[in-house]
C-alpha cells in the first residue's frame, strides 16, 4: 500500500509531461523503478496485480517511456511479464498436504484465493498482463521479439513455460503492424529467426517417432505460435512460402497412429493454422492458388477426409481474393465436384426415400461401427457447409463489388450475390429432404423402433449433459466408457449431419434471396421438413434449431415476401413454443412448491438448464425478428423517452394478425416471471417497443 501510494504520486507529478526530466535525474529514480519491477514479478498474483495500474499509467506518458532512463529498465520489466504468463492452476487438497513440493506461486494462490475466486481472477489478470506486454512491445519491439526468440529454445523442455512464451511472442506480434517492418531490417530478421525457431520445433517434434507426451504438446504449441506472424509474412512473400512448405512437410511426414491417437489432433492443428494464414494472406497467396491446390491434391493418400476438408477450407479462404465472382465460382465448383456428385446421386435419393431406409443405409439400425456411406455423407455435408460460410465474403468497396459482379437487384434492393448462387438451387432441395428425414427420426413411432435396438441413441449425449452442468469428472468418465462407445459414435454422426443440414439451409437464406424466397413451394417444404417435427424434438435440439436456422430464416426474409413467407411458418412455431415453455416452467414452479423428489437431482438440474437455455434462445430470437434498431429517418434523434428502436417489417406484418400476436405476447409476458435475468431483459426490450406500437394503433 505504501509503495502504491508513492506510485500514484509519481504518476500525478508526471501527468502533464513537464516534470519527468527532473524526476529521471533523481538519485532514487532507478531504485524506485527497479522496486516496481520486482513487485510486478512477485510470486503472488495479488501483489503483482496491485501495481498494474502504475505500469498502465506509466505507458500513457509517451515522452517518458522513450527516455533512455526508462528503456534501460524496460528489458527487466519484459522478463517480469514473461514470468507472470506461466499458467497456474489451483492446487488440490492432496497437493496442499505435500506443500513442500509446490512452487511459491501456487502456495500464494492457495493463501489468497478460493478455487472459484481464482478462476475468475486469473482470466482478468492474464488479459491485463498481455495488455502491458503489447504496450512494452510498442516501445521496444526489437528487444521483445529477441527475448521471445532467445527463450523459446530454452523453454522447449517444459510445456507450461513454452506455452507462456508462445503466448508472449503472439501478443508481441499483435502489437506490430505491417508498417513496423518497413525499413526495419533488424526487426524483420529477429522476427523471422523467432518464427523459424517455432517452425523448426514443430517439424522436429511432429516427425519424432520416439516422442513423449510433452514433446507432442510442444510441437502443437509451436504450430499454434506460427499463426501470429502474419504481419511479418505480409511484408515478405518468400517467407510465406517457406512457412507453408514447413506446414505441408509436417502433413507429408508425420506418422499416423491408431484412431484416436493424439497425433491426429496435432495434424488438425496444422490444418487450422493453414486456414488462419490463408485467410490473413489471401491477397498475397492468390497467384499461388493453383500450386497450393496441386499440393493438397497430392496429399490425398496421406491425409484423412477431415484433414482434406480443412485444407480445402484454406484454399477457399485464398479464393476469396479473386476480383470477380466468375473466377470464384469456377474455383468453388471445381473443389465441390465430388460433393455435388454425392448429393445428387441416385444412391442418396434411394437412401432418403424413407426413415427406415435411411437408418439401414446409414448403419444406425442395426448399428454398424464402420459405414462408408455414413462417413462419406457426413464429410460431404460438412465440407459444403464450410465452403458456403467461408466463401460468403464480398468486397467491401461498393464499386469493386459491382464491377466484380457481386451485387444484383432483388425485389428493388441491391443485394450481394454469393459465388455459388446459381448452384445452390441444384442441391438445396436434396439438403431439405435430408433434414426432413433426420427430423423424422424423433417422430414417436420411429424413435421407439430405433431405441428398441439402440437405447438412448436419440437422447442428449451423456458427455454433453455433464458438460452443460459443469461436471468435468462425469464427462471424462463417459468419454472413456467403452460400453456406450458405439452409441456415442452413431449419435455423433447424426448430430454432425443434422447441424450441417440446418446450417446449409440457413446459409442459403442469406446468400440467395432471389431464388430462396422467390420459391412458391418453400414454406410448405420447410414446414414439412422442419416445423412439423418441432413438437417431437428434444430441448437441446430445439435450442440449436432456433439459433442456427429459424432466427436467420426470418431475419433474412425480404420485406416484400414477409406476408407470404412468414405466417404459415411462424404461427405454428409461436403456438408450440408458448405451450412448451409454459408447461416447462410450470413443472419447475410445481416442483419448488411441493419439494417433490419424483426424479433424480441430475435429471432435474438438466431439465432446468435446458429449459433456461431454450427460453433465452427463443426470447432473444423474438427480439431479433420483431425489433429494428434503425429508425426510418436516422438523421433525426429519437424523441424523449424513446429508445431509438422501432418495430421491424416482420413485426408490422405480425401485428396485423391477432392469432399470431397472442402467442408472442404470451411468451414475452410470461418471461417476466421466469427466474432468468437474461430472458427477462430481452423480454422487457421487446415488450417496450411492442406495447408502444400497439398503443399507437
Amino acid at each position: 500500500q505504501a509503495l502504491n501510494s508513492i506510485a500514484c504520486s509519481f504518476l500525478s507529478v508526471t501527468a502533464d509531461g513537464s516534470s519527468y526530466a527532473e524526476l529521471v535525474k533523481h538519485p532514487n529514480f532507478h531504485g524506485f523503478l527497479q522496486m516496481m519491477i520486482d513487485t510486478f514479478g512477485h510470486d503472488s498474483r495479488l501483489i503483482c496485480h496491485s501495481v498494474m495500474p502504475f505500469w498502465s499509467g506509466l505507458f500513457t506518458n509517451s515522452t517518458l517511456v522513450k527516455t533512455p532512463a526508462f528503456t534501460d529498465f524496460l528489458e527487466s520489466f519484459v522478463g517480469a511479464i514473461a514470468s507472470q504468463l506461466n499458467p497456474l492452476s489451483y492446487p488440490s487438497e492432496g497437493d496442499l498436504d505435500e506443500c513442500e513440493n509446490l512452487s511459491p506461486a501456487v502456495l500464494y494462490i492457495a493463501h489468497d484465493f478460493t478455487s472459484d475466486e481464482f478462476q475468475t481472477f486469473e482470466s482478468g489478470f492474464r488479459r491485463s498482463v498481455l495488455h502491458l506486454l503489447e504496450l512494452s512491445a510498442s516501445c521496444a519491439p526489437e528487444y521483445c521479439i529477441e527475448y521471445g526468440r532467445h527463450h523459446l529454445q530454452k523453454a522447449a523442455g517444459n510445456t507450461a513455460s513454452f506455452e507462456a512464451l508462445v503466448s508472449f511472442v503472439h501478443h508481441v506480434m499483435m502489437a506490430f503492424g505491417r508498417e513496423n517492418f518497413h525499413n526495419n531490417e533488424k526487426l524483420v530478421r529477429s522476427s523471422w529467426e523467432c518464427l523459424n525457431a517455432l517452425l523448426q520445433l514443430a517439424i522436429d517434434g511432429m516427425n519424432d517417432n520416439d516422442w513423449s507426451g510433452g514433446d507432442k504438446n510442444i510441437a502443437t504449441l509451436a504450430v499454434s505460435g506460427v499463426r501470429g506472424f502474419s504481419p511479418l509474412l505480409e511484408v515478405d512473400p518468400s517467407l510465406t512460402e517457406r512457412v507453408l512448405e514447413g506446414m505441408f512437410h509436417i502433413l507429408r511426414n508425420t506418422r499416423r497412429e491408431s484412431v484416436g491417437d493424439p497425433i491426429d489432433v496435432r495434424r488438425n492443428k496444422v490444418c487450422t493454422t493453414l486456414i488462419n494464414l490463408c485467410s490473413k494472406l489471401a491477397h498475397h497467396l492468390i497467384p499461388q492458388l493453383e500450386g497450393l491446390s496441386t499440393i493438397v491434391a497430392g496429399l490425398r493418400e496421406t491425409i484423412t477426409a477431415g484433414e482434406r476438408r480443412l485444407l480445402l477450407e484454406a484454399l477457399v479462404e485464398v479464393s476469396n481474393a479473386f476480383k470477380t465472382r466468375d473466377e470464384r465460382t469456377a474455383f468453388l465448383t471445381s473443389i465441390l465436384d465430388k460433393e455435388m456428385g454425392v448429393l445428387l446421386s441416385s444412391d442418396l435419393e434411394a437412401l432418403l426415400s424413407s426413415s427406415h431406409q435411411f437408418c439401414q443405409g446409414m448403419g444406425l439400425v442395426p448399428p454398424e461401427e464402420h459405414c462408408s456411406v455414413r462417413e462419406e455423407l457426413c464429410g460431404t455435408m460438412e465440407l459444403l457447409c464450410a465452403v458456403l460460410k467461408r466463401s460468403s465474403v464480398i468486397p467491401d468497396d461498393k464499386k469493386e463489388a459491382e464491377s466484380g459482379g457481386y451485387v444484383v437487384e432483388v425485389y428493388g434492393v441491391q443485394r450481394p450475390v454469393h459465388p455459388l448462387s446459381l448452384y445452390i438451387p441444384c442441391f438445396i432441395g436434396r439438403v431439405l429432404k435430408l433434414l426432413g428425414v433426420l427430423n423424422s427420426l424423433w417422430d414417436p413411432g420411429m424413435r421407439a423402433e430405433i431405441e428398441a435396438i439402440v437405447p438412448g441413441l436419440l437422447d442428449i449425449d451423456p458427455a454433453t449433459a455433464f458438460a452443460l452442468l459443469g461436471d468435468k469428472k462425469g464427462m471424462v468418465e463417459v468419454q472413456h466408457d467403452k460400453s456406450i462407445a458405439l452409441r456415442r459414435l452413431l449419435h455423433n454422426r447424426i448430430d454432425r449431419l443434422w447441424i450441417s443440414a440446418n446450417n446449409i439451409v440457413a446459409s442459403a437464406s442469406s446468400l440467395m434471396h432471389q431464388f430462396y424466397y422467390g420459391s412458391e413451394d418453400l414454406p410448405q417444404i420447410l414446414f414439412g421438413a422442419v416445423i412439423s417435427y418441432l413438437p417431437h424434438l428434444p430441448p437441446h435440439r430445439v435450442r440449436t434449431l432456433i439459433r442456427i436456422l429459424l432466427k436467420p430464416l426470418f431475419v433474412n426474409c425480404p420485406r416484400e415476401r414477409i406476408s407470404w413467407f412468414c405466417p404459415p411458418l411462424f404461427l405454428p412455431i409461436a403456438r408450440h413454443m408458448l405451450a412448451f415453455l409454459s408447461d416447462g416452467w410450470q413443472k419447475v414452479f410445481d416442483r419448488q412448491a411441493s419439494r417433490s423428489e419424483g426424479t433424480s437431482e441430475f435429471d432435474e438440474m438438466l431439465h432446468d438448464k435446458l429449459l433456461r437455455d431454450v427460453s433465452r434462445e427463443y426470447v432473444d430470437c423474438l427480439k431479433c425478428i420483431l425489433i429494428s434498431s434503425h429508425d426510418e429517418d436516422a438523421s433525426l434523434p429519437p424523441p424523449p423517452g424513446h429508445s431509438g428502436h422501432t418495430v421491424s417489417a416482420f413485426c408490422s406484418a405480425l401485428l396485423e394478425s391477432k392469432s399470431a400476436v397472442m402467442p408472442v405476447m404470451g411468451v414475452l409476458l410470461a418471461a417476466l416471471a421466469w427466474p432468468d435475468s437474461a430472458a427477462f431483459q430481452s423480454a422487457c426490450s421487446s415488450l417496450l417497443v411492442l406495447l408502444r406500437e400497439l398503443n399507437t394503433r
